[in-house]
């Protein structure tokens, strides 16, 4: 585990996790944040709503998924970025993997996947969220990659700022989709827009890609 210096001013300590090293109660802690952030709005595709408290994960089911987390972090080697509040609380957290990808010539690519970025409720609007990318996007020049891919609901704004773009979700399929009735033309991504970082990365707009995976 790394800990870096106060970012974004004092009302914040940044921490970087590798797979191997989370323990599981700030797994658990991180889970309530993403089940918090991302309660789907079941009119706008890509928007999310605040969770009533009432729906939260508990007992068996809270600890079930707890252990898919940390079985996956370890799984795909992921690097969890965590800013936490001057209370000591875990505000915000960005996670990241290596990950290959198809290429329509049949050539593959190797990329940084950025996943699971979120901000408990009660500690929007002081910078967390923005912390924890960055920390996030700090990942790609060690891994030795040029490009970070995600997906991303109404906040693209955000991450445009930071210095992403967005490429278009059309040309991001899946080849091991499942459901094929709801998803037949195999797309790997169900938010509003895919995005890459950083902007100028090599990435052509019009070349479809295969992320052949099972979940992101």
């Amino acid at each position: 585990m790394e800990a870096a210096a106060a970012q974004e001013g004092s009302e914040t300590r940044l921490v970087v996790c590798r797979g191997e090293e989370l323990d599981r109660a700030v797994v658990e802690r991180c889970q309530r944040i993403l089940q918090l952030s991302f309660h789907k709005d079941p009119n706008r595709r890509g928007h999310y709503i605040p969770l009533p408290r009432g729906l939260l994960l508990r007992g068996e089911a809270l600890q079930t998924k707890v252990d898919e987390l940390y079985a996956q972090a370890r799984r795909r080697g992921e690097t969890w970025h965590l800013s936490y509040d001057c209370d000591g609380a875990i505000a915000a957290l960005a996670t990241t993997f290596e990950h290959r990808l198809l290429r329509a010539d049949g050539t593959s690519r190797d990329i940084l996947a950025l996943g699971d970025v979120a901000t408990h409720p009660d500690y929007r609007g002081r910078g967390h969220a923005a912390v924890a990318v960055r920390a996030a996007f700090g990942e790609l020049d060690k891994s030795g990659r040029d490009v970070m891919l995600w997906q991303t609901g109404q906040a693209q704004g955000f991450y445009a700022k930071l210095g992403a773009r967005v490429v278009p979700s059309d040309k991001i399929i899946n080849s091991n989709a499942e459901d094929l009735e709801k998803n037949p033309r195999r797309l790997a991504f169900w938010d509003l827009a895919a995005m890459i970082y950083p902007a100028d990365a090599p990435w052509d707009d019009d070349e479809t890609v295969d992320l052949q995976v099972v979940g992101w």
